[in-house]
């Protein structure tokens, strides 16, 4: 079911390979020498589609499409590791596959959780964000990988902060829409009654 959107996803990559003169997708040493080669506009162009492109795009189908269709059939825990699995598996790292389940499953509780893709989207983006600017300090400003990875620990706490941070406004934000809801239209109601017999 999911290899159309494989195919795709990958063709995306190719073509955002192909706008950033950076060819090297494969995992490992390859994409450390193709980020430390790249020059710092085309770096950022990278982080644009990094950070915000692709958790826009992975978000919508693994959690905005996939999640919800598996919990028709699955019970939410379930669906929610089934859709992990996929998506850990659609990122054709074999030796990435536990990290990435780990993190699917967090970003498809996020979205039951809210029924929002915020939260998602942004956890998805901080996370890849993190990763690239890990790269970057390594490979551009010489830090040492036991320094990268406290730095990098770091901004993982900040990131899952910050997406609960933002889902518990969801959530917040919800609850005050459906109150006013329920009791808006008997309000306006009572008031414009009072109003009439007031005139």
């Amino acid at each position: 079911m999911m290899s159309p959107y494989a195919h795709t996803h990958t063709n995306s990559n190719v073509a955002v390979a192909l706008l950033l003169r950076y060819t090297a997708l494969t995992p490992g040493l390859q994409v450390e020498t193709g980020l430390a080669a790249l020059d710092w506009p085309t770096a950022a162009l990278y982080l644009l589609v990094v950070g915000l492109c692709a958790p826009l795009w992975e978000e919508a189908v693994f959690r905005g499409f996939l999640l919800p269709s598996l919990c028709r059939s699955l019970p939410p825990a379930g669906a929610v590791l089934a859709s992990g699995a996929l998506f850990a598996a659609c990122h054709f790292r074999p030796e990435m596959l536990a990290p990435l389940l780990l993190l699917g499953v967090v970003f498809g509780a996020l979205y039951l959780a809210t029924r929002n893709l915020l939260p998602s989207v942004v956890a998805h983006g901080l996370w890849n964000v993190h990763v690239l600017g890990t790269l970057v300090l390594r490979l551009h400003f010489g830090v040492d990988a036991a320094t990268a990875s406290l730095m990098a620990a770091a901004s993982t706490q900040a990131a899952l902060a910050v997406a609960a941070l933002i889902a518990a406004s969801v959530r917040a934000a919800a609850r005050v829409s459906a109150a006013a809801t329920e009791e808006g239209p008997g309000g306006r109601g009572g008031s414009g009654a009072s109003a009439g017999s007031a005139g």
